[in-house]
């Protein structure tokens, strides 16, 4: 389960990575942020093609991802259309959180909490997925045919908890910027697709693929969440259930490199756990 930390460090603002011991003597390794006053930290969300229990968002802690324990959903993947641009409101919010110089956070979705809590493993996670092209959230040149292992964004899509729901936000600060991992998507052998191989975390049993075919479309969410607009601090928990990277296509594919962000919709029990933690970390 997420951990807020009480530590006051003499001066900065990173991302680190630690680890906690817990009672039984193991440890669990976290990552969180610096806030000068405050350190809050969380468990290692789990690593593109690393899957993880996902305890932390509701889920069976038992239960494997890849195995499905004897069960394993009907779906074995998402198949979407590659991306018409970076849409108004998204492109909009980042020009807003990258003219400040801490880091902030414009919402975009107000999310319904998942269904399914206590475990079911019968109801099946619903993710939230943003992509869009990449020269959006980044100053780097997206253009070269290779890229390195991770590259720089002022930009991101996450998810933040604050009023007791969690949202889909745009975060970052122009004066921060953090690395990004690379994902090269690979070409399937039925048309012009590429996948980008298995999701991370509890998502493990599903791939991720991009259609080629044109025309590419709008962004669009699952579900019909409500949408917002909002400009505030970032949270202290900001992100702890979200993972995203660059996605790049083979050299002649004429596609163009992609930010892609996957966040887990937190049911009712994790969503109050995480709002205590962001009100513990701002008392």
């Amino acid at each position: 389960m997420s951990t807020v930390l009480y530590i006051h460090p003499p001066h900065g603002c990173y991302v680190f990575k630690m680890e906690i011991n817990m009672s039984d003597n193991e440890t669990v390794p976290t990552q969180g942020v610096d806030y000068g006053h405050t350190i809050v930290g969380w468990p290692v969300r789990p690593k593109w093609g690393q899957p993880d229990a996902g305890a932390s968002i509701g889920i069976n802690p038992d239960f494997d991802p890849v195995t499905g324990n004897g069960w394993l959903p009907e779906e074995d993947g998402y198949n979407h259309d590659l991306p018409a641009g970076t849409p108004a409101d998204v492109q909009s919010a980042i020009n807003q959180v990258k003219q400040a110089g801490g880091l902030m956070s414009v919402d975009l979705r107000k999310l319904r909490p998942a269904a399914g809590y206590p475990w079911d493993p019968t109801v099946a996670w619903d993710p939230v997925f943003v992509y869009f092209p990449a020269k959006a959230v980044s100053d780097s040149d997206l253009s070269a045919g290779s890229l390195p292992e991770t590259v720089p964004v002022h930009s991101r899509i996450q998810d933040d908890v604050h009023d007791g729901a969690q949202f889909i936000s745009v975060t970052g600060s122009g004066s921060q910027p953090y690395n990004l991992p690379v994902i090269k998507a690979t070409p399937t052998p039925r048309g012009p697709y590429y996948t980008i191989g298995h999701l991370p975390g509890p998502m493990g049993p599903y791939t991720f693929t991009f259609n080629a075919n044109a025309p590419h479309s709008e962004l669009h969410f699952a579900r019909d969440e409500e949408k917002v607009s909002a400009l505030h601090p970032a949270g202290f928990t900001v992100g702890a259930n979200t993972t995203d990277c660059i996605v790049v296509f083979p050299e002649g594919s004429g596609l163009e490199p992609l930010y892609f962000s996957m966040t887990v919709i937190l049911p009712e029990g994790p969503l109050k756990q995480r709002q205590e933690e962001e009100n513990q970390a701002r008392a």
